[in-house]
């Protein structure tokens, strides 16, 4: 039920929120200064992060609500690993690539789990928008990976998901009509 009124907003809302996220962290470092400057980018990058992991987990949920006969697995935990591969840069110092040795290490782990579960999670929303609209089938990679671009640019997502549950509810209007 939340999931599909979150998924339902409408997308000029969400792109404008999209559009404040990205603008309160260099209005929030010149407003504070320069000490408080890493701290507000990382606290700010964590905001955003776990609004779209939020936003994401959303939408695959509502999708998969919507599909009909779907034996996909939800696993709502994977959507927390982004934001847990990014508290890494949180403890680590600034320059700690520079810094060689483990902190380097461990800086390179923890982007690649971020950049890897993130990938992972705009797959698996847009093969459950793909699977909403065209329910009963698998849907094609081509177009499962044609999504996931679309979903990636955060500014284009929002007009996507909801042309895709659009194009869900016109064929459900048809058939009670």
């Amino acid at each position: 039920m939340l999931a599909r009124k979150i998924a339902s907003i409408h997308p000029v809302i969400v792109l404008v929120f999209w559009i404040a996220l990205a603008l309160a962290s260099p209005i929030l470092v010149m407003t504070l200064g320069g000490s408080a400057g890493m701290f507000v980018v990382n606290a700010s990058t964590l905001v955003v992060g776990a609004c779209w992991c939020g936003w994401m987990w959303a939408i695959r949920t509502a999708a998969l609500e919507e599909a009909s006969g779907n034996a996909t697995p939800r696993r709502p935990w994977l959507y927390a690993v982004p934001l847990l591969a990014f508290l890494p840069f949180l403890i680590l110092p600034e320059g700690a690539l520079e810094a060689g040795g483990l902190l380097a290490v461990a800086a390179n782990l923890a982007a690649i789990l971020l950049l890897g579960s993130g990938v992972f999670l705009l797959w698996k929303t847009a093969e459950a928008l793909e699977r909403m609209v065209a329910p009963g089938l698998a849907p094609p990679k081509m177009k499962v990976f044609s999504t996931t671009v679309l979903l990636a640019m955060i500014y284009v997502a929002p007009f996507v998901v909801a042309r895709r549950f659009a194009a869900r509810a016109r064929p459900a209007e048809a058939a009670a009509a």
